[in-house]
């Protein structure tokens, strides 16, 4: 799946009961991916810039575990903004991905993280007592 605005994509998807096809797939083992919009639609929740002008949290499908915020590195005010959300728990804990970098799941667990051209990086994020924790992940990289 592509990028877009994932609020709407998520309401038209669960509409025309297509997330119920896209659920019956993933469950026999189609191979499910997207960027952006396309990425957090699998997580239970998102940090999602929907609403012009906001980053908002965002239930999602619910296939992967957590939260997922993309563009963690490209756009100003994600970092800060998934960070808070987490942090005063208005996300669960999840994971950020760079432009560029991509996270590979197998049966609701994460096996790897890849990049491109040795561009990006992913992060597990999870709240601490005073602060977030953030652990790079280990991650290949694909020369293209």
């Amino acid at each position: 799946m592509g990028g877009g605005n994932t609020k709407s994509m998520l309401a038209l998807w669960k509409e025309w009961q297509l997330d119920q096809h896209l659920k019956k797939a993933y469950e026999h083992g189609v191979v499910l991916s997207g960027i952006s919009a396309g990425a957090n639609c699998w997580f239970d929740e998102c940090i999602t810039d929907s609403i012009p002008g906001l980053l908002t949290p965002l239930k999602c499908l619910g296939f992967l575990t957590g939260s997922c915020c993309p563009h963690y590195d490209s756009e100003e005010k994600r970092k800060p903004s998934y960070q808070a959300l987490i942090q005063n728990n208005h996300i669960s804990n999840g994971i950020a991905i760079d432009d560029h970098a991509a996270v590979h799941y197998i049966n609701g667990e994460l096996v790897k993280a890849v990049r491109a051209n040795d561009v990006g990086k992913a992060y597990l994020l999870s709240k601490g007592v005073d602060q977030i924790q953030e652990k790079q992940l280990e991650i290949f990289s694909l020369e293209i």
